[in-house]
């Protein structure tokens, strides 16, 4: 019996790792393994909800921009490329909430007045209506992120409105 499982283990091991080897090879050639993104220090952290994965530092300041993971300026007290909001919706105010990855947050946009959020801000004010629109993207989100991102975040700010600023990138977990 001894000398059996000596050599299964003596054949069976090697064969393992020569059969690894081999998958691992031809995930590689078809570039069907899944993409691995790097959580840096800085503007993200990870977050304590296991549905979000990482998260935006709240008041955060860079002077770097025209990254996909990265925007120039501070980001408010929830990390968001946004200004700050009252949790209580002020009297006869839309609320409009845009959760999204880095288009919505603005990519290789310098300016925050640039970012689709505040210039549909900027369109509804301007014909009139009371409106406030907040921008809960964050570059590298996924459907599911963000919809936990809403959940977590953003639905006791009494959105009238949300916008999913959907990619095709998006369904990737």
């Amino acid at each position: 019996m001894a000398k059996r499982l000596k050599k299964i283990l003596t054949l069976g091991v090697p064969a393992l790792a020569v059969g690894l080897l081999l998958a691992e090879v031809c995930v590689r050639i078809l570039g069907v393994a899944p993409e691995i993104g790097v959580v840096r220090r800085g503007r993200y952290r990870l977050s304590e909800n296991p549905l979000i994965g990482y998260e935006l530092v709240p008041d955060y300041r860079s002077f770097r921009g025209g990254e996909m993971v990265d925007f120039k300026g501070r980001s408010n007290s929830l990390g968001f490329r946004d200004r700050e909001h009252t949790v209580e919706k002020p009297a006869g105010v839309y609320r409009v909430m845009v959760i999204g990855d880095s288009v919505a947050q603005g990519y290789g946009l310098e300016k925050d007045e640039e970012v689709f959020s505040a210039v549909v801000e900027k369109l509804l004010t301007d014909a009139g209506m009371k409106a406030e629109v907040f921008n809960f993207a964050v570059s590298g989100y996924n459907t599911q992120q963000e919809v936990e991102t809403l959940r977590a975040k953003g639905l006791e700010y009494a959105p009238d409105l949300v916008i999913v600023a959907y990619c095709l990138n998006d369904t990737r977990q």
